[in-house]
């Protein structure tokens, strides 16, 4: 029966039969054969894409180091099944896209609040993107008309609905 890829770690350890220290050395040697496939060939981006043969000749070194470090012999599909892991993973520790996704600036829950600026009051005008920073004078000069958003005081205004916005209904009701 082989190893499926979605296997957990632990089934994979109790299939190659090595204990912890003997899988952790499994573990590298089998990272240090991806790092080196990623060097040499880096449009391999999965364990998939490289090719049978190249497959095979990484499975033998791995097999053949574990060997020499009197570890025994493990079956292939623990190779494949830790090959598919490790390419995967070094691929995206190498790839600059992975690294800048990484960093706390894309990550806006990890970013520091904005320092907040205190917002100058502003003249209206007929062109918002020109307004202009008003002095003592305006300020005086603004009449309630001027600030339609400041007509009602803010007991009066309306308050927002109880109720979920519904854009079906919505445009029903101004539809008719």
């Amino acid at each position: 029966m082989s190893l499926k890829i979605s296997a957990k770690t632990a089934e994979a350890q109790a299939r190659a039969g090595l204990n912890s220290t003997e899988w952790k050395r499994f573990l590298a040697v089998t990272k240090q054969e991806a790092e080196r496939l990623a060097t040499d060939h880096p449009e391999w981006t999965r364990w998939t894409q490289v090719y049978a043969d190249t497959q095979a000749d990484i499975q033998e070194r791995v097999v053949k180091q574990l060997l020499e470090e009197k570890i025994h012999k493990i079956d292939v599909d623990v190779v494949d099944w830790r090959m598919t892991q490790v390419v995967r993973k070094v691929h995206l520790a190498r790839t600059p896209s992975h690294k800048e996704a990484s960093k706390p600036t894309d990550r806006p829950h990890e970013q520091q609040p904005p320092t907040e600026q205190p917002l100058a009051p502003t003249k209206p005008t007929d062109r918002p993107h020109e307004q202009q920073p008003l002095d003592e004078q305006s300020m005086t000069s603004i009449k309630p008309t001027d600030r339609p958003h400041e007509q009602q005081p803010l007991a009066e205004q309306p308050l927002a609905s109880s109720k979920p916005y519904d854009p079906v209904r919505e445009s029903a009701v101004q539809n008719g």
